[in-house]
């Protein structure tokens, strides 16, 4: 099995949720970017599941940052969808593991992306 390693990864170094975010297109300015590097790291550490991600996930993230949950899925969906139509699609479909036809919902990106930085550290 190959993997994606971010451009400049210095070997030994854990791969972070931010670097992995901002490695396939995610931009730190966009406001789901802060919840979905929590969600991922909470999850890589199987402090959480992406099976609660409404109920659980979604309400933890929200009260850490002071915001509504309905606005943390909202946000996001806004950064997955920025990532699938602007950012490297090659990269998420590698760290998918396979070639997407469709935008991952925001369950799946989160699942992918904690599943990919498991395995790499």
């Amino acid at each position: 099995m190959s993997y994606f390693l971010p451009p400049n990864r210095q070997p030994g170094l854990p791969l972070t949720p931010d670097r992995l975010l901002r490695c396939i297109g995610a931009s730190g300015r966009l406001r789901g970017f802060d919840y979905a590097a929590y969600m991922i790291e909470r999850v890589a550490n199987g402090q959480s599941s992406v099976y609660l991600i409404t109920k659980r996930l979604y309400p933890e993230t929200a009260k850490l940052f002071g915001v509504k949950p309905k606005s943390v899925g909202r946000a996001l969906g806004t950064l997955s969808l920025h990532c699938w139509n602007h950012g490297d699609r090659e990269a998420l479909w590698e760290i998918a593991g396979c070639r997407l036809e469709n935008a991952p919902t925001n369950a799946d990106f989160i699942d992918m992306l904690a599943a990919y930085i498991k395995n790499m550290n």
